[in-house]
């Protein structure tokens, strides 16, 4: 047995039985005063030490890898739903141009002006546009139940249009199914209801007009119809599913 100054400044080395023992300055130099027990001593300490740290090692690592393995949220998962909200903002504006911008109005000519609220032709006799109501649209072949639920559909489905946007941010927000399901519902009822309502409109008003003759109003409704389609294929393929609260933030990972 023997104590000897290592090489590292404030250190001792402790040569016994052929194994070497490092500690502190003053631990291991109150060993070497004590005798062989004191260096079995802290030689057992070191040993005990060592296998403490051996044992928290996998622990460690055990956790680390399990920190790593938390799925972090991707931008390019967002994107679905950044342009299903882009659609539905579209579809909210043309519907907003062309049922109260232009008034309802799918023809607006000098001599000609056909709507959902407007029913005008040209008077040769007087020269001048005349505008007509009921009684004398139904003498005109125009009836007036259709006329008002053509009206109740089309200016609904701007109504339903509008709350679509909620279901989406809460589903998205929630990763709630049911909340995305409510939204396709309005964007069905939505799509069906302008389909309806413009259908039923064109049947009755076509002796009047004819394809050249459509203005904005009507372009604008076509391209809304469309994007409502394109936007229920587009909730249908990518539902929502619940999986955590993506609003909450997320637990900081301990140091």
């Amino acid at each position: 047995m023997a104590c000897q100054v290592g090489p590292g400044c404030g250190f001792l080395r402790v040569v016994f039985g052929g194994g070497r023992a490092r500690g502190s300055f003053t631990h291991v130099f109150m060993a070497c005063q004590r005798g062989e027990q004191g260096l079995i001593e802290l030689q057992e300490a070191r040993e005990g030490q060592l296998q403490t740290d051996g044992a928290s090692f996998p622990q460690v690592a055990l956790w680390k890898a399990g920190e790593m393995a938390i799925p972090r949220p991707r931008r390019g998962s967002h994107l679905p739903f950044l342009i299903i909200m882009g659609l539905t903002v579209a579809v909210i504006s043309l519907l907003f141009y062309a049922l109260l911008w232009e008034a309802g109005n799918l023809t607006d000519l000098p001599d000609l002006r056909i709507g959902f609220y407007n029913f005008c032709l040209w008077n040769e006799e007087i020269g001048l546009l005349q505008c007509h109501q009921f009684p004398e649209l139904e003498a005109l072949g125009v009836p007036q139940v259709g006329l008002a639920l053509a009206r109740l559909a089309v200016y609904g489905a701007l109504v339903l249009t509008l709350f679509v946007p909620l279901p989406l941010l809460l589903a998205q927000c929630k990763r709630d199914n049911g909340e995305w399901q409510l939204a396709v519902g309005f964007l069905m009822a939505s799509s069906t209801m302008l389909a309806t309502g413009l259908g039923l409109f064109l049947s009755w008003v076509w002796k009047w007009v004819r394809i050249s003759l459509l203005g904005p109003g009507f372009l604008a409704l076509g391209i809304a119809q469309t994007l409502l389609i394109l936007l229920l294929v587009a909730t249908v393929l990518f539902p929502q599913r619940a999986e955590k609260d993506s609003c909450k933030p997320e637990p900081a990972s301990p140091a």
